[in-house]
């Protein structure tokens, strides 16, 4: 569970092979509507000129993408606040991104735990803007 710009659904860089590690993503939005990745459809090298293209080859094959997502209304909050506690619970690496390097982690746990809407499970886990998804891999 990451979070996850939408700016990311329109361009990708690395290996077409784990980009497409994505397909079948839940992705969550702080207005709390739930979609999963159906398709990843690579458009070409990202640039509007040859120059830039070869630019965008060099630094590692950064590519315009297409992605489909599928609404997915059966998700209500309680499972993607459960899937969120499962997910952070696995990978305390992961948790880490979550809190100060001061603070214990096990009170941010303890928070989205108690978060009731999706406003403040992204309260705690310190989203930022523009990064306004999280998502899930399934």
């Amino acid at each position: 569970m990451l979070p996850y710009s939408t700016n990311a659904f329109t361009i990708s860089d690395g290996p077409k092979k784990r980009v497409l590690l994505f397909f079948g993503a839940i992705v969550v939005y702080r207005d709390g509507s739930v979609s999963r990745i159906e398709n990843i459809e690579f458009l070409g090298l990202w640039g509007s000129n040859i120059l830039r293209k070869a630019i965008s080859l060099m630094n590692g094959s950064t590519r315009r993408i297409s992605v489909t997502l599928r609404p997915r209304p059966e998700f209500r909050f309680e499972d993607v606040r459960q899937r969120t506690v499962e997910y952070l619970g696995k990978d305390p690496d992961l948790l880490e991104q979550y809190f100060d390097q001061e603070e214990d982690p096990e009170p941010v746990l303890d928070r989205v735990k108690r978060s009731s809407t999706y406003e403040e499970l992204f309260d705690v886990l310190e989203v930022p803007e523009p990064t306004d998804c999280l998502d899930i891999l399934v």
